[in-house]
């Protein structure tokens, strides 16, 4: 499923976004079970950044796991700095990124959800903040 929010043409900033190989990338014994897209748009006078956010489930934790890894390294390899691990009480991994359009972040998250593991992947046009991205 992919929902797209935004009105008319798509814009430079989610365009970028959608190019970088973490908005493909499919891991193996998961399912895709979100995926919505957003362009740069303003919501009640307040801007709204372009992202794209995809979900996957995974009945059998080991490979919730090998997804994560598997998301980590694809951001190192196509350019993403990823920050140390953070404390958390979910397992969250922050990266950021100079793109042609401006500065991106990376958030990966690994939780469980109606009994079922889940690993997720947010990429924002926004600068990563500095507590997130050490």
């Amino acid at each position: 499923m992919v929902l797209t929010a935004g009105c008319g043409n798509q814009g430079p900033e989610l365009a970028a976004l959608r190019t970088e190989k973490l908005a493909t990338v499919a891991p193996t014994g998961g399912s895709l079970v979100l995926e919505t897209e957003t362009d740069d748009h303003t919501s009640l006078g307040k801007p709204i950044k372009a992202q794209v956010y995809r979900v996957f489930a995974f009945h059998d934790h080991d490979k919730a796991i090998a997804a994560r890894e598997l998301f980590k390294r694809t951001a190192l390899d196509s350019g993403w700095e990823i920050a140390p691990a953070s404390e958390s009480r979910f397992d969250l991994v922050y990266g950021s990124k100079n793109l042609g359009t401006g500065a991106a972040m990376l958030t990966i998250a690994t939780y469980e959800y109606g009994g079922v593991n889940r690993v997720s992947t947010l990429l924002e046009h926004r600068a990563c903040p500095a507590a997130m991205c050490r």
